[in-house]
């Protein structure tokens, strides 16, 4: 039984298969999430403020950013961001496990790196407080914080392709794919109700065919929807985020 085929609902096996399969699952959205969440949005989150302190003026060192951080200051602060990072993106690798059979393979990642683009960027972009006010050039900051969540969400759908492949061609351990499962408690309510959801149909599959209810063609259509609805609003968000601070 391979991870892929379990998750399109394409094969049953026994119990116990069944349940090393979820985990194998579940672990390659985590891997992924980490990988994306820790050294994109961790690391390269501080590594943009660490870019902008040189180019803004020296006034900013030591003010208190929008997300509760010193700047210009690596602390013990630091090193939680980078968890918090790494939280956030395992709960988007999860839902990107959920959602990743209704988009065609060639085109998951640049589909869900858009929809990081979009909706991660219009998170972390605002025209309220000192981040887009004070740090300059603002431009150079709103490109790096809007490529961040983009390109996180293209490389958490990579590395958990690349794994789930690999799983399927028994070219990696299992006991590699569930290692991480214990950092599911790092994203709390979410996270775990991402992973309830997807254990829950993958677990009632050989009764209850939910999940080729979930990838069926009304389903998927109404998904991808649901994503470019989404998509757009986040969109529509970030713009007008970018124009008030063109103003400012």
């Amino acid at each position: 039984m391979t991870a892929v085929a379990v998750a399109d609902g394409t094969d049953s096996g026994s119990a116990r298969a069944r349940i090393r399969t979820i985990a194998a699952y579940v672990g390659a959205c985590v891997w992924g999430g980490l990988v994306a969440g820790l050294l994109i949005g961790g690391v390269g989150g501080r590594l943009a403020m660490f870019v902008l302190r040189l180019t803004s003026s020296d006034t900013v060192v030591g003010l208190e950013s929008d997300d509760g951080f010193t700047i210009g200051q690596f602390s013990s602060d630091t090193f939680f961001l980078i968890i918090l990072a790494g939280a956030v993106g395992v709960a988007g690798s999860l839902l990107y496990g959920l959602v990743r059979v209704w988009i065609p393979s060639r085109y998951r990642a640049v589909a869900f790196g858009t929809l990081g683009a979009f909706v991660g960027g219009s998170a972390i972009v605002h025209e309220e407080g000192i981040d887009f006010f004070l740090l300059e050039p603002r431009a150079l900051a709103i490109a790096m914080f809007v490529a961040i969540p983009l390109l996180g969400a293209v490389a958490l759908s990579l590395v958990m392709e690349k794994m789930l492949t690999r799983a399927d061609e028994r070219s990696i351990g299992w006991l590699w794919l569930v290692a991480p499962l214990p950092a599911l408690v790092l994203t709390g309510p979410l996270g775990i109700a991402l992973v309830v959801a997807l254990a829950i149909g993958l677990a009632l599959e050989p009764k209850v065919p939910l999940v080729r209810w979930w990838q069926s063609e009304p389903v998927a259509w109404l998904g991808r929807a649901a994503l470019l609805f989404w998509a757009s609003a986040g969109a529509v968000a970030l713009f007008n985020d970018i124009r008030g601070i063109a103003a400012l």
